[in-house]
């Protein structure tokens, strides 16, 4: 699995030639993030987690 360095996209690839299978925009997934991360639990699943901030974060402790 790799993660564009802008961070627009995440690849999976087939083992061991490396070709693209699965391309998914991070847009998909959600708010755009700060950062992406991932990787395959196992053959099957794979994962990619998006950090980051949807804009109505609450709680900033001001009155």
């Amino acid at each position: 699995m790799t993660v564009a360095h802008d961070q627009d996209d995440v690849a999976f690839h087939a083992c061991p030639d490396g070709e693209v299978v699965r391309r998914v925009p991070v847009a998909d997934l959600g708010p755009r993030g700060r950062r992406v991360a991932g990787g395959y639990l196992d053959d099957g699943t794979a994962f990619v987690a998006v950090e980051g901030e949807t804009g109505d974060e609450t709680g900033s402790g001001s009155a």
